[in-house]
């Protein structure tokens, strides 16, 4: 049986953590880096979608810190399930830490109201001021589901 050849020098590991988050993200900039060369005129539609980046990305580490910070308390408060599908006695089985989708709703929320306070600060003319009030209704309605979420878990 032929085995490969072990080599010394992997490729991958020379690569390290920035060149596959570069390698994994490449794709999804190469649009945005395009509209931003080709589409000169677009000068305040280019800073608003950078902020909608940096925010995107804060909410993204928040999120990824906070949902294993507050697993803790989850499983302090008896807010958790036990997986069934685990052998052994019941007292055996891990305990999983549920309604943690509201860290996640609530970061969203949070972060969409900075979003919204960054971006309507400038112009105030009548067609923006009733395009608010839907927006921030469909803020409502998702608050509601959260809350909703969290009350049924």
């Amino acid at each position: 049986m032929n085995h490969p050849k072990e080599y010394k020098h992997h490729p991958e590991a020379s690569v390290g953590l920035v060149g596959r988050v570069a390698v994994f993200l490449a794709p999804l900039l190469l649009p945005l880096v395009a509209l931003f060369h080709y589409l000169p005129w677009l000068q305040a539609t280019q800073l608003r979608l950078l902020a909608s980046l940096a925010l995107s990305t804060a909410a993204f580490f928040a999120t990824k810190h906070l949902i294993p910070t507050l697993q803790h308390y989850n499983l302090k408060a008896n807010i958790f399930g036990i997986d069934l599908n685990k052998r052994g006695a019941k007292e055996d089985k891990p305990k999983i830490p549920e309604a943690l989708g509201v860290v996640a709703g609530t970061v969203y929320l949070v972060f969409i109201i900075i979003n919204q306070l960054l971006f309507t600060t400038d112009a105030l003319d009548n067609t923006l001021q009733s395009m608010l009030v839907e927006y921030n209704a469909a803020l409502h309605c998702i608050c509601f589901m959260i809350f909703l979420g969290f009350v049924d878990d």
